[in-house]
């Protein structure tokens, strides 16, 4: 089960699962071992596994209209990440999902997905919970971006994704705030000025 604790304790974080079903888990879910920088979906390919980080981080990014790159979500040990909208087959995918660290990830496929949670009424009701926590995380992470100064913006930063800071480029960053890696360095004190 080694691969498999983080997975399954921060499943039961959001309720009970049964043997059977954390054994279905086990048994769907797939170890890989990404290597730094390693792309493991690309933008126009469908985006039909959902990752799970034990170690490392990943990140998922799109190209803009102005031809930079844009980090939507970094994400570390102990969270999912994935193109929801290619994931549930709503819409092409246009991001890429790349290991910024060499990292031990579990993934699933698709169809393995929606098998487990077509067997499963407890992993369909946790997967609404984990669901529901990732929409609020990124509304707040939306309204952060679009409304909030540079200032709010860098203590989003420290507040929700401190491990993020000395753990990645001040390009990365940037590019996750939405902002010029100039705009950053010119700011940055503000994250050291409050810790």
């Amino acid at each position: 089960m080694g691969n498999y604790c983080a997975l399954l304790d921060t499943v039961k974080s959001y309720g009970s699962l049964s043997k059977e079903e954390q054994q279905l888990i086990i048994n769907n879910f797939k170890v890989i071992y990404p290597n730094k920088k390693e792309i493991l979906i690309r933008s126009g390919e469908d985006c039909d596994t959902l990752f799970f980080v034990n170690k490392g981080l990943l990140r998922v990014y799109y190209i803009n209209e102005k031809g930079n790159e844009v980090s939507r979500m970094i994400t570390r040990e102990g969270k999912f990440l994935t193109n929801i909208r290619s994931f549930g087959k709503l819409e092409k995918n246009h991001e890429t999902i790349q290991a910024l660290e060499d990292s031990e990830v579990l993934c699933i496929k698709r169809e393995d997905f929606y098998n487990m949670m077509g067997v499963s009424k407890q992993l369909n009701f946790l997967y609404s919970k984990i669901l529901e926590e990732y929409t609020a995380m990124l509304i707040l992470r939306f309204e952060m971006l679009n409304t909030g100064s540079i200032e709010r913006k860098l203590l989003h930063l420290q507040e929700d994704f401190p491990f993020l800071i000395g753990r990645v480029s001040d390009t990365l960053l940037a590019s996750f705030l939405g902002i010029s890696r100039e705009t950053f360095v010119r700011n940055k004190q503000v994250l050291y000025s409050s810790i």
